[in-house]
């Protein structure tokens, strides 16, 4: 079923219409999202990354019948849509999450972690952009957020430090997605934090050990 979805997939942040190649981060788990940054440059003295407003579309699904249940998939027709529609300039790179998978994990996790990343991966490369897959504990440990002290919180303050223009559309706890997206872009265009320059977040006890 098609549009599955609801108000997921569309543009939830927009910056300016790119000139230049552009980074994208993308979270692939089924609460992901797609982020695209214009020509952004991490300052390492000041600790500030310079860039333009970034555009966020939260991951469109759809729904199908296996066995008794109903479970949501990635959309390949309006992932690729998306991807489309940005008209990515020559050069543009991707930064994709790589899906991190346990032995304890049931087939139907399996099976759902690697469509969607495969889902990306196609996508991104038929809009003609150099993909990079990056290991979540790579990206984590370079900007500070990887252990069992840091969790979803954390990575949505980090993001909104960093974009602050994108501040209102991580509030939620479910907005971790976005954010990730974000701080893979991030990480692709330089961005790193030393762990002991970090602090997790107050609360959020409750959430994973690891965001993501």
């Amino acid at each position: 079923e098609r549009g599955g979805g609801g108000a997921r997939g569309r543009v939830l942040c927009t910056g300016g219409a790119p000139l230049a190649p552009v980074v994208l981060g993308v979270d692939p788990d089924l609460n992901g999202a797609l982020a695209v940054v214009d020509a952004p440059l991490w300052d390492p003295e000041a600790q500030v990354l310079r860039a333009a407003a970034p555009r966020l579309y939260d991951l469109p699904t759809f729904t199908e019948q296996v066995g008794k249940l109903q479970r949501r998939r990635h959309d390949p027709e309006r992932v690729a849509a998306i991807l489309a529609e940005l008209e990515l300039p020559a050069g543009s790179s991707a930064f994709l999450e790589k899906p991190r998978n346990f032995p304890t994990d049931g087939k139907h996790s399996w099976y759902g972690s690697g469509f969607g990343f495969g889902v990306w991966w196609a996508a991104l490369a038929s809009a003609g952009v150099r993909v990079q897959v990056v290991p979540p504990a790579q990206w984590k440990r370079d900007v500070g957020l990887y252990g069992k002290q840091f969790t979803k919180d954390d990575s949505r303050a980090r993001a909104a430090e960093l974009y602050p223009d994108a501040e209102a559309m991580l509030r939620r706890k479910k907005d971790h997605g976005r954010a990730e997206a974000l701080l893979l872009a991030a990480w692709g265009c330089g961005y790193r934090r030393p762990l002991a320059a970090a602090a997790p977040a107050e609360g959020g006890a409750e959430e994973e050990a690891v965001a993501g």
